[in-house]
């Protein structure tokens, strides 16, 4: 079985994985391997260093650059893909007093107000996670985290259209 490595469900990158896995003929017999981080994963297809497996990874999160410089890595330039992002909010811990403290990845930050003090995770759902756990007033995350971690949603963040490039080790 070929594989694709993804963030774990409910991350929008699971949601990404499975369209491409379910949209394209190229990746129908793929199964997705769950990962806690893009570096996890990238490390994780280098050890695997087959030509076959792929790690899927965002044009906006910081770990795209890295994996573009990378001399091990190639972009699969036959399948890059456009997605909408399914909505991102800014949701509370429901003990909170204060919204002083933001748990996000580094790459959203930029959708809510600089007065945060940003703690950062490595995915949406560690965000969530963090945050119901009382180690943050706030998060940003995705429906899933609000639900999953019974989080309070503040305002609904700006829509994006994202590009998922799928990795590989350089032929």
């Amino acid at each position: 079985m070929k594989k694709i490595i993804s963030l774990r469900k409910g991350t929008c990158t699971y949601r990404a994985a499975e369209h491409l896995l379910n949209n394209n003929e190229n990746f129908k017999d793929y199964q997705i391997i769950e990962v806690n981080s893009f570096n996890e994963g990238i490390s994780m297809i280098k050890d695997m260093s087959d030509n076959k497996t792929r790690i899927l990874i965002p044009d906006l999160s910081d770990e795209y650059s890295k994996a573009v410089m990378d001399s091990v890595l190639a972009r699969d330039m036959d399948n890059i893909f456009w997605y909408d992002n399914p909505p991102l909010y800014l949701a509370k811990n429901k003990k909170a007093k204060t919204m002083d403290l933001c748990a996000t990845l580094h790459t959203l930050k930029n959708l809510v107000d600089s007065n945060f003090t940003f703690i950062y995770q490595d995915n949406t759902q560690d965000s969530a996670r963090y945050c119901a756990e009382g180690n943050a007033d706030t998060c940003i995350t995705n429906q899933n985290g609000i639900d999953s971690n019974d989080l309070i949603i503040v305002k609904e963040l700006k829509k994006m259209k994202v590009m998922w490039v799928p990795f590989l080790i350089q032929p």
